[in-house]
Parts: structure tokens; C-alpha cells; sequence
């Protein structure tokens, strides 16, 4: 079951959800927009320049998001392209977050049109959405050494 607005403010209201860079103005109906921090260029070759990022077609980029999340024990967050994402010619990967994750969002971003894109800092592409799970799980994210690896991650861990 997932989440609306309402009920994702009371999720943010108890320290859930998006607790860091939260701006009401961008609570939907069934989701929260996330925002561009930053991009990294995988193959190392470009730069941003005055928070703009040049998005070649085919090569995948890592964007990290501005908010950090905290996901509660009996929830889940999915992180999915906002429409406009979509008509621009952008596809997003993204992992679904898990019960007791706490991190900020890092998503893979591919233009996948003909023509190099621009996207800028702050810009928002993709949208948060909340689930709830009926039960806790036995393993919550964090809780062992094999299932924490991106706890608490601030920078872009590469494998």
C-alpha cells in the first residue's frame, strides 16, 4: 500500500520519509519530488559547469539527490521518473529503499534520445514514493554487516 500526502506528512512529521532538504511545496498526491545535488560523470571525461550537467546520449550518469532519506521498519521507499522525465527521453534506475535504510538517494540516469540534454542543480526528474508493509522484518537494513554497505552514504560508493 502506498502512501498519500497526508499521510506522508505524518511519516515526515515523526522524523520518517525525507529528513533532510524537505520543502512542502513539493509533496504530491502519492509521492515528494526529489532534487539534482549533483552528477557524476561515470567515464570522468565532463564537468559541470554553473550547475548545469550535459547529459550525452547513451552514457550514463550517477546523480545523487538533495534530500536524505530515513525509511521506517514497516515501510518501504521507491524512488520512480516524474513524467517529465519520461518525455524528455530519460531513463532512471533506481534501487527501492528498505526498512531502517538511511541515506541519500543515488540514482543512474541515461539520455536515451539522439541529442545531448542539459539538466540543472536543483531540478527535479524523479519522485519519491512511500509504501507500507503490513509487518517488521526480522533483518532491517543496517542491521548486519552484509546488508549496510550504503548505510548513511554521502558520497557515490563505487563498486
Amino acid at each position: 500500500m502506498y502512501l498519500v500526502d497526508n499521510e506522508i506528512q505524518c511519516l515526515i512529521n515523526r522524523g520518517y520519509g525525507i529528513i533532510e532538504g524537505f520543502d512542502k511545496k513539493y509533496l504530491g498526491a502519492i509521492s515528494y519530488d526529489m532534487h539534482i545535488e549533483d552528477v557524476r560523470y561515470l567515464n570522468g571525461c565532463m564537468k559541470p559547469s554553473n550547475g548545469k550537467y550535459l547529459l550525452v546520449p547513451m552514457d550514463p550518469v550517477i546523480i545523487k539527490l538533495k534530500e536524505k532519506i530515513k525509511v521506517p521498519n514497516d515501510g518501504i521507499i521507491k524512488i520512480t521518473p516524474r513524467n517529465c522525465a519520461i518525455r524528455m527521453g530519460i531513463e532512471i534506475d533506481a534501487p527501492i529503499y528498505q526498512p531502517g535504510h538511511e541515506t541519500y538517494c543515488f540514482i543512474r540516469v541515461m539520455n536515451i534520445t539522439k541529442d545531448p540534454l542539459i539538466l540543472s542543480k536543483g531540478e527535479s526528474i524523479c519522485q519519491a514514493m512511500f509504501g507500507k508493509l503490513n509487518f517488521v522484518p526480522d533483518h532491517l537494513y543496517g542491521s548486519t554487516k552484509n546488508h549496510s554497505k550504503y548505510q548513511n552514504e554521502k558520497e557515490y560508493i563505487q563498486e
